[in-house]
């Protein structure tokens, strides 16, 4: 065989090897323990090298700042090749959260999670919920602050 053809095997191999390890290990990530905590956990993670993205499908939890979120997809958005530095957490689909301290439930049709500006935008028919009170809106803007990232196994 040609030496291009044997390198196009060895890269095809490789991103598949890479693609299983992702499956198997890379479902949780944990903020600091000092500061906030952030925990996303999902029945599937994948990456993608090329878009600098990893892709939480199936019944996806996010957990911060008192807060449960739920949702069926959320895509994490990185600035850097290696993976190291987060710029956003996209929720293109339905979700629903929970503030459990404060008793409040909140639904909106899409959200976005900014790193850089410590903010969670919900969009499209929000509906917050505090007891008998219920505000509806088009976007409701949710102040968090989180700091470092470490990764973890689901079991």
């Amino acid at each position: 065989m040609e030496e291009s053809k044997l390198r196009l095997i060895y890269r095809i191999f490789r991103t598949g090897a890479l693609f299983s390890i992702f499956l198997l290990f890379s479902k949780v990530f944990a903020i600091d323990e000092k500061v906030q905590d952030l925990y996303i956990n999902s029945d599937n993670f994948i990456v993608d090298r090329n878009k600098k993205t990893g892709s939480f499908k199936g019944r996806v939890i996010i957990c911060f700042d008192d807060m449960e979120l739920f949702t069926s997809e959320a895509i994490l958005l990185y600035k850097d090749e290696n993976f190291e530095n987060m710029d956003k957490i996209i929720i293109p689909k339905h979700l629903s959260a929970s503030k459990l301290k404060e008793e409040v439930f909140v639904t909106a049709d899409r959200g976005e999670y900014s790193f850089e500006e410590k903010k969670l935008t919900l969009n499209g028919n929000v509906k917050s919920m505090k007891k008998a009170d219920v505000l509806k809106t088009e976007s409701l803007v949710y102040y968090v602050t989180l700091k470092s990232i470490k990764g973890g196994k689901v079991e």
